[in-house]
């Protein structure tokens, strides 16, 4: 599959995870952590994690990448 990952692509899937949002994952992971009753929190990092998902499956659409 190494293949199908061109630089191009890679540079742009890189764009993702952008410091703040790897920052904000990994501190309300921390904090659903410490806070084992927080089923909201949880919900709000999926959530937050479906928006990553769309954003990666938009460019692996652009390269035809199913």
């Amino acid at each position: 599959m190494s293949v199908i990952y061109t630089e191009e692509l890679v540079v742009q899937l890189n764009t993702i995870w952008t410091s703040d949002k790897i920052k904000m994952v990994l501190d309300m992971i921390e904090f659903i952590d410490k806070d084992k009753g927080s089923e909201k929190s949880v919900k709000c990092l999926e959530e937050f994690m479906i928006m990553v998902d769309q954003e990666t499956n938009d460019i692996m659409n652009q390269y035809h990448i199913h």
